[in-house]
């Protein structure tokens, strides 16, 4: 498939159509005509398809920095199109840790591009973080996200283990915004309010325990 931006120099009257080259009898018939390559060239300027596009531009300039830099056109013909497009969608939809280090650690590892989009590769980049990451990062990180939730709650951020609901601080710890960093995970939980709500604190310490362990 071959997206073209001129009109197609085919010897015919006939409308036809710019990106597949398909002739139709009538204009009005290619007015309504919407094949695969016209879509993707219309759809360059979503959000996910933006995305997308970064994420393979970015796997091309890591990997293979000798080829000149891709453009929109290399994206839209590629037949991985749709990969880089499901991992945008996933990656919109989750919001993992710092988006511009994970896609940069998704083109240099070895996980197959069609399994980029899937929980268990977050999994993975939650587990390198923990080993890399320093402790200062990941309790600045920890600070901005508890701050966010208090912001969005209309609460005060040393209020955020008395009143954050269970399901979404776990959430925050799988998809990576909460401390995992081993030197402060017992530190966090530890200074809490004793008038915090324990078991929260109980069952993210046990959260980021199994965290710390695997």
């Amino acid at each position: 498939m071959i997206l073209k931006y001129q009109p197609a120099k085919i010897k015919t009257d006939m409308p036809t159509c710019n990106y597949c080259s398909k002739t139709f009898a009538r204009q009005k018939t290619l007015d309504v005509h919407m094949c695969e390559a016209k879509r993707r060239w219309e759809q360059k300027d979503n959000k996910v398809h933006v995305l997308a596009f970064e994420i393979f531009r970015r796997f091309y300039e890591i990997n293979y920095s000798n080829q000149k830099p891709k453009e929109y056109v290399d994206f839209a013909n590629s037949q991985y199109y749709r990969a880089f497009v499901k991992t945008a969608e996933f990656i919109t939809g989750n919001t993992p840790i710092e988006i511009g280090a994970f896609i940069d650690w998704l083109c240099t590892s070895k996980i197959r591009i069609d399994s980029w989009a899937k929980q268990g590769t977050v999994d993975t980049y939650i587990k390198h973080l923990i080993r890399t990451e320093g402790v200062t990062q990941a309790l600045n990180r920890t600070i901005v996200t508890m701050g966010q939730w208090a912001e969005q709650e209309g609460a005060r951020l040393e209020d955020f283990f008395k009143y954050v609901n269970l399901n979404r601080v776990c959430q925050m710890i799988v998809n990576g915004p909460f401390v995992h960093s081993s030197g402060m995970c017992n530190h966090v939980l530890l200074q809490c309010s004793p008038f915090c709500n324990q078991f929260v604190v109980c069952c993210v310490y046990r959260v980021l325990s199994v965290f710390l362990i695997l």
